[in-house]
């Protein structure tokens, strides 16, 4: 699962390398929103994994966001870019669209109702439970 966040932390790096210069004092801030966009793509990909199917449109929303996001950065930090409002958003549109479309995925596999840390250890135990009725649901047709 940590192997999802390489690839949206090599895009997450070089914008803040990319941004740095001209953050100034909101330095701080902007890393914080920077991380948290990083954690929920990593997230994103952890759970497609799991999932499967349209699950991984979650991921595909969260990297729209993120780039919808850079272009507002580069724009009020770096150059003023003429009629980046239509890229923004469009990437941000279509961003909401991928991730509603992966929950609703989601709700509507039929899933068995699995208590978090049922084991007591987290996850563990739960999570291969879900695991295992999410394969006897995908091969069951």
């Amino acid at each position: 699962a940590v192997l999802h966040v390489v690839p949206v932390a090599l895009y997450a790096g070089p914008v803040m390398a990319f941004l740095l210069p001209e953050l100034g004092s909101l330095f701080v801030p902007v890393l914080l929103y920077m991380l948290v966009s990083v954690v929920m793509v990593w997230r994103a990909g952890a759970w497609a994994q799991a999932r499967g199917g349209y699950a991984c449109l979650a991921v595909v929303g969260g990297m729209l966001f993120m780039f919808s996001d850079t272009l507002i950065a580069v724009n009020k930090f770096v150059v003023p870019i003429s009629g980046v409002e239509v890229g923004i958003m469009s990437t941000y549109w279509m961003a909401q669209v991928a991730i509603a479309a992966s929950v609703n995925f989601a709700c509507s596999v039929n899933l068995p109702q699995v208590p978090f840390g049922s084991s007591g250890r987290g996850v563990g135990e739960g999570g291969e439970a879900l695991a295992a009725a999410l394969t006897r649901e995908r091969f069951a047709a």
